[in-house]
């Protein structure tokens, strides 16, 4: 009797089982980013380091003014939430939609690349 090759699709044999790398893939629930720190910000950790080395309080302030920021925000505990969160993650299923909405740029031929064209 001749032996079948197990790759061979043919009607008598049973489908392979499903792998799980054949399974659809099912999005992970991404965590919620923690929300970054007012000492840990870009904006405002330099001022309250600036706190901690005991700069003058007034000094601090014009500096931050200067910059454009809030002054007031040097009487908030520095363990709270800055203002200034990076924006959500984007999700998979908005991309296509962004790409769908801004064509692609026409590719340059070749021969009229001002680099490498006649």
């Amino acid at each position: 009797m001749l032996d079948k090759d197990p790759n061979d699709p043919s009607p008598n044999q049973p489908p392979p089982p499903a792998t799980p790398a054949a399974a659809p893939a099912v999005a992970a629930a991404v965590p919620a980013p923690e929300p970054v720190k007012l000492k840990d910000d870009p904006d405002y950790g330099p001022f309250f380091k600036m706190m901690a080395v005991k700069v003058p309080r007034g000094a601090i302030e014009i500096k931050m003014q200067q910059k454009g920021l809030d002054p007031a925000m040097l009487d908030k505990d520095p363990n709270d939430p800055s203002p200034n969160q990076p924006p959500p993650p984007a999700t998979p299923a908005a991309a296509p939609a962004v790409a769908a909405a801004v064509p692609a740029p026409e590719p340059v031929k070749l021969k009229d690349d001002p680099d490498y064209g006649p």
